[in-house]
């Protein structure tokens, strides 16, 4: 049992039982923990003491300061996850003999305190005994002042060996095998031509920086280059540095030789993805995650780069939303001229939060598809299970603890919060303009990952979709854009029924609204204009008026149930993008996503002498007696297009 007090704490931190099996499994030897040692159920469904339930009521430590981060109601230890089927006994296959690398940048330690320092050292430590090796390069953005003629290279590289020592002292000071300073890897090639300005960091001695990850020391990387053809210090951008070091741990050569043997070079770089994954890209910046304007809480929580990045950068540019038009207008231009002038008036905050984002874009387009990257703050960082006590408050009396989003992320592989929640959900936990409650710095935290492309036909106008006019041209899954076989084989795998094509295609023949795919057909939601029963249909302004946006279809394959985000990502373009306006829909009562929808929708209403509930995200939507009532009559009268006739009846 000598990793038993390890687990408790663990399982302790987790909001559900499935997070911790993943994350044991990812990070641990199959042999270190069954799945019987997690969960242990007897025959009438009831947990039985075991692992699980131990770790909620041991007081044994095992030196890991976890924090409590979830308080242990059964609303948070039942987390509801997107999942139509019962979710499988057995564990994933274990990738246990990898190590688990991450990539921490700092930006301005200087002006962190050195007890921010030192916490942030604490949670390094920490992620090293959950699993995750950390590689730290500090930035001191010395490029504003890189072009003084009067400084003197001897005392920018003095400044930087500095800071670097400090993470160093900081993660000594935890024990265990501590840290090393690690100088002279970092190498940049002559350039090319003389006219060229792009200056490429490469590791020009990777042993220096392995050799200390495998005997379980984490590498502080000094941010100093030099010339390769004379030995000469120079400044580089730590991004660039950055970037090279993400290409040798992901095994991915930097220069490779006409003569060289393609079978024996890629032998080589999965010998070396065996060796070492690369799984977090680490920022913290006292500006914190990306901003929005767009979200209640005035950051991103999660970002689908593959779907997002182009609207972000947009956003950090000034760039106005257009629905089609991806490059700006001359129509324009000045208001990026005046938008340029006040990014220099804020002393280039948006330029800090832009180049933090393109090197998220620029590391996780090559690494693989379940790395991610964290952009939170220093203090954040260095919350490692801190009491949390504020000033006197009748409605918040006691002492929390703070939640730590590096660790918090290691063990769940998301946000803190989801993405899709309801706007005045998001904002009840992230209160923009108060400082007093704990999850006050999570809303400076934004999660990242490379994600899955998102298509969305028809393209969504500003204020999304609107029933179309009658000379206006209408939707069908006939579209040449659609791969009809694929999306039909996602709706019976999603809901393990099979389709009654036919019957189903003629139903929505005529009305259908729009359709989402995300990915690879992973996801995917078809939406359709229901009239409802008693209202004639005839094209006039009245019966318009009263037709009601219907989620028909919304489906995720059950590879992808309950983890990646896919349904999060559908149903935050659906109440984003598509129907910002609101959209219903109806679920069976028994459906076990229905805890998922709960915390989705704006409200749900269980249909009398019926199977179904039904949702809707309409605000509002009960001070409007006519609305609610034809949403309820959609959802008690469409059909359903099922081939089998064995389930409950409806």
């Amino acid at each position: 049992m000598k990793y038993q007090d390890f687990y408790f704490s663990i399982l302790n931190s987790t909001s559900n039982k499935r997070e911790a099996k993943s994350y044991l499994q990812r990070f641990f030897p199959t042999d270190s923990i069954s799945a019987g040692s997690v969960t242990k159920l007897s025959a009438d469904g009831t947990q039985q003491p075991s692992l699980i339930n131990e770790c909620h009521t041991s007081s044994k430590t095992s030196g890991v300061n976890l924090g409590t981060f979830y308080p242990l109601g059964r609303a948070v230890v039942e987390s509801p996850l997107f999942t139509q089927y019962p979710f499988p006994r057995q564990l994933p296959t274990s990738t246990a003999g990898r190590q688990h690398v991450a990539i921490v940048k700092i930006r301005l330690p200087q002006n962190l305190l050195d007890e921010t320092i030192a916490g942030i050292g604490n949670t390094l430590s920490q992620l090293r005994r959950l699993g995750l090796y950390s590689v730290i390069i500090a930035d001191c953005c010395l490029e504003f002042i890189a072009s003084d003629p009067n400084l003197k290279i001897s005392n920018w590289r003095n400044f930087v060996t500095q800071q670097s020592d400090r993470i160093v002292a900081a993660i000594d000071t935890e024990g265990g095998r501590g840290a090393r300073r690690v100088d002279d890897i970092i190498g940049i090639p002559p350039k090319p031509d003389s006219t060229s300005n792009e200056v490429r960091a490469q590791i020009v001695n990777p042993t220096l920086l392995r050799l200390p990850l495998q005997r379980g020391v984490l590498p502080v990387v000094s941010p100093i280059g030099y010339l390769q053809n004379s030995q000469k210090a120079i400044r580089v951008d730590v991004d660039e540095i950055i970037l090279a070091l993400a290409r040798e741990l992901a095994g991915i050569p930097e220069t490779s030789q006409l003569d060289d043997n393609p079978m024996r070079l890629a032998e080589r770089v999965r010998e070396l993805q065996r060796q070492v994954s690369l799984d977090r890209i680490i920022i913290l910046d006292p500006l914190g995650g990306i901003p929005s304007t767009k979200c209640p809480h005035g950051a991103h929580i999660f970002l689908n780069l593959e779907q997002d990045y182009q609207g972000v950068k947009n956003e950090l540019l000034g760039i106005p939303d257009t629905p089609h038009s991806a490059a700006p207008s001359s129509r324009i231009l000045p208001q990026l001229s005046k938008r340029a002038d006040e990014i220099n008036s804020k002393k280039g905050i948006n330029k800090v939060h832009l180049k933090n984002l393109e090197l998220l874009q620029s590391t996780l387009l090559f690494l693989p598809p379940t790395s991610s990257a964290l952009i939170t703050t220093a203090e954040q960082a260095a919350n490692s299970g801190q009491d949390y006590r504020t000033s006197f408050n009748a409605s918040k009396v006691g002492t929390r603890k703070l939640r730590n989003p590096l660790i918090h992320n290691l063990l769940t592989d998301r946000p803190a919060f989801s993405s899709s929640l309801p706007d005045r959900r998001g904002s009840r936990s992230f209160s923009p303009h108060s400082t007093n409650d704990a999850n006050h710095g999570l809303r400076l935290t934004t999660f990242a990952k490379r994600g899955m492309p998102l298509t969305i036909i028809p393209s969504p106008q500003l204020g999304g979709w609107k029933f179309p006019g009658l000379n206006e041209s209408k939707i069908s899954l006939d579209d040449p854009r659609l791969d009809l076989p694929r999306l039909i084989h996602l709706i019976e795998d999603s809901f393990d029924r099979k389709l009654d094509v036919d019957h189903y295609l003629n139903r929505i023949k005529g009305h259908v609204a729009g359709i989402v795919v995300a990915g690879e057909y992973e996801g995917g939601a078809i939406f359709t204009w229901e009239c409802p029963p008693g209202v004639k249909n005839d094209g006039s302004e009245a019966s318009r008026k009263r037709m009601v946006p219907y989620l028909d279809k919304f489906a995720v394959l059950k590879k992808c149930q309950g983890a990646g985000g896919v349904a999060d990502i559908v149903i935050s373009a659906m109440v984003r993008k598509c129907f910002p306006d609101g959209v219903c829909w109806r679920s069976r009562s028994n459906n076990p996503v229905n805890k998922w929808y709960f915390e989705r929708a704006r409200g749900n209403w269980s249909l009398p002498h019926t199977n179904w509930t039904m949702f809707w995200t309409t605000e509002n939507l009960s001070n409007n007696p006519q609305d609610f009532l034809d949403y309820e009559r959609v959802c008690r009268t469409v059909q359903p297009s099922w081939l089998d006739n064995k389930r409950v009846s409806d």
